[in-house]
C-alpha cells in the first residue's frame, strides 16, 4: 500500500509536471505566435520601406538628371550670351570707329568744300579784275 501511495505520489508529481509543461508549452506557443506576428509586421514594414527608398532614389535620380540637364542648358545659354555680348561689344566698337572716321571725313570734306569755295571766289574776283583791266585798257 505504501508502495502504491509512493507510486501514486510520483504519478501525481509527473502529472503536475506534465500539466505545468503543457501550460508552459501553451504560453510559449502564444509567445511564438506574437513573435511571428511581429516578424511578419517587421518584414512587411521593411519591404514597404525598401519600396519607399527605391521610389525616393528613383525620383531623386530623375530630379538630379533634370537639374543636370537644366544646368547644362543654362551653361550653354551663358556661353552663347557671353559670345553674343562680345560680338555686340565688338560691333559697337566698330560702329564707334566708323562714326569717328565718318565724322572726320565729313569735317575734311566740309573743310575741302569751304577751301574750294574760297579758292573759286578768289579766282572769280581775279578773273573779274583782269577782265575789268582788259576792258579799261582797250
Amino acid at each position: 500500500a505504501t508502495k502504491l501511495k509512493d507510486i501514486q505520489k510520483r504519478v501525481n508529481c509527473v502529472a503536475m509536471g506534465l500539466a505545468r509543461l503543457h501550460e508552459r508549452r501553451t504560453e510559449l506557443l502564444a509567445e511564438l505566435e506574437r513573435v511571428e506576428g511581429s516578424i511578419a509586421k517587421a518584414t512587411a514594414r521593411e519591404r514597404q520601406l525598401d519600396e519607399e527608398r527605391l521610389t525616393f532614389e528613383e525620383s531623386s535620380t530623375e530630379v538630379l538628371e533634370h537639374l543636370r540637364a537644366t544646368m547644362a542648358g543654362l551653361e550653354e545659354k551663358a556661353v552663347r550670351h557671353s559670345i553674343e555680348g562680345a560680338l555686340v561689344r565688338r560691333g559697337l566698337g566698330v560702329m564707334e570707329r566708323v562714326f569717328q572716321v565718318d565724322g572726320a571725313a565729313r569735317e575734311a570734306a566740309e573743310a575741302a568744300h569751304t577751301a574750294f569755295e574760297e579758292q573759286t571766289e578768289r579766282n572769280f574776283l581775279r578773273a573779274c579784275n583782269w577782265h575789268a583791266k582788259c576792258s579799261l585798257a582797250a
